[in-house]
């Protein structure tokens, strides 16, 4: 099977697991991710996508983004322990502030919290657009280590190799 084959192998096996072409409202990536919008999400086949996942050793997490991870929480939290269980990192998009996330009440958001490595917080603004940042697209979103602010008390950010990008 040559590459391209391989990667036509590949799309089509993705399309079925996410209720097919039909499905699907838009598609987008970057080079480390594949965002997918979902007309019904409950077409989606979790499990097999979730075994998929811990068959990839090339997959070290998941992101949750768009439609506001938080304001689903309840329904998350089966997924990320999954996710956890698999030993992969958990890495969350909100518009919330963690300090907002941190006081909220409703089903499963503290639940959803725990299981978070990394938690991008804040709206994006576009006056504060930054194609330099990595991780996030403002200056006024955070990228946060929930471990280690769990662990020391306050809120401590994430420190990586690509802190700025370069084009």
């Amino acid at each position: 099977m040559t590459k391209e084959e391989r990667y036509q192998a590949s799309a089509e096996e993705l399309l079925r697991l996410v209720g097919g072409k039909e499905n699907v409202i838009s598609a987008a990536h970057c080079a480390t991710r594949l965002r997918l919008v979902l007309k019904d999400e409950s077409k989606a086949d979790v499990d097999e996508i979730l075994t998929q996942i811990g068959q990839n050793p090339l997959l070290g997490g998941v992101t949750f983004s768009g439609g506001e991870p938080f304001a689903q929480a309840e329904a998350l939290v089966p997924v990320a322990e999954a996710v956890k269980a698999l030993g992969k990192h958990l890495m969350i998009y909100t518009g919330y502030l963690y300090e907002t996330l941190q006081k909220m009440e409703q089903p499963g958001v503290q639940r959803l919290l725990m299981l978070t490595d990394l938690l991008v917080d804040g709206p994006f603004l576009l006056a504060e657009r930054d194609l330099t940042l990595a991780y996030r697209g403002s200056a006024n979103q955070r990228v946060i280590d929930l471990e280690k602010t769990r662990r020391r008390g306050e809120v401590t950010l994430y420190q990586s190799d690509y802190e700025t990008l370069s084009f």
